[in-house]
């Protein structure tokens, strides 16, 4: 039973981390791998240190006309 709850709370913070890591705009798959591999605690901290990113600015492209 405790196994569930400890399985539970550990999902738990990889949701956490997956949604807190996309608001700063940062690979959250990489960051919730690590939560698995490291310890999700860790993987929190290391986020709320780092600063938010910007988002890349799109190319913008001109369409040819035909003629």
């Amino acid at each position: 039973m405790e196994l569930f709850i400890i399985l539970g709370i550990w999902g738990g913070l990889l949701v956490v981390i997956h949604k807190f890591a996309k608001s700063k705009n940062r690979e959250s798959i990489g960051y919730v791998i690590a939560g698995l591999i490291v310890s999700p605690i860790i993987i929190l901290i290391i986020l709320a240190i780092l600063p938010k990113l910007s988002l890349p600015k799109k190319k913008r492209t001109k369409k040819k006309l035909k003629s």
